[in-house]
């Protein structure tokens, strides 16, 4: 379980895949049995943790392979902790951050648009660190 949070004491090395939904792209560990792989910041920071350097180089190679025809939304997301207003701002931070790095990184930024959506929408339901860690997030949303 470690490796796919990319950045525990002792964790091996990940293989980043990108994965196609129907709407959405998914990095996930391939070496670990496809576990998706977070994407990290320092605490109440929209700083990304190094460990989140592999899985978003594998993303922009992703994009520039495909072309300049696909445009993606990057949302970032939020647990209820805290107040809203602060949130969604630094979702929409952390959702920039992701966004400056992909560009850095060879994705044209007419490609990319950043949102922050603080906690509005929940990836699960209900209170405490497991289901607050699951609705801190990054989603990389495909729009026609």
């Amino acid at each position: 379980m470690c490796a796919a949070t990319l950045g525990c004491a002792g964790s091996q090395s990940v293989d980043p895949r990108i994965v196609e939904s129907e709407s959405s792209l998914v990095i996930v560990d391939d070496a670990n049995d496809e576990l998706p792989i977070r994407i990290r910041f320092e605490v109440n920071s929209d700083v990304l943790r190094e460990s989140s350097h592999p899985p978003l180089d594998a993303l922009a190679g992703y994009l520039e392979e495909r072309g300049d025809d696909t445009f993606i939304e990057v949302q970032g997301h939020a647990d209820e902790r805290g107040d809203e207003a602060y949130n969604r701002a630094l979702s929409e931070q952390r959702a920039e951050s992701v966004l400056d790095y992909l560009v850095a990184n060879g994705v044209e930024s007419s490609q990319l648009r950043a949102r922050g959506l603080g906690s509005s929408r929940p990836a699960v339901q209900g209170t405490g660190e497991k289901a607050w860690s699951q609705n801190r997030r990054v989603e990389f949303i495909i729009i026609d």
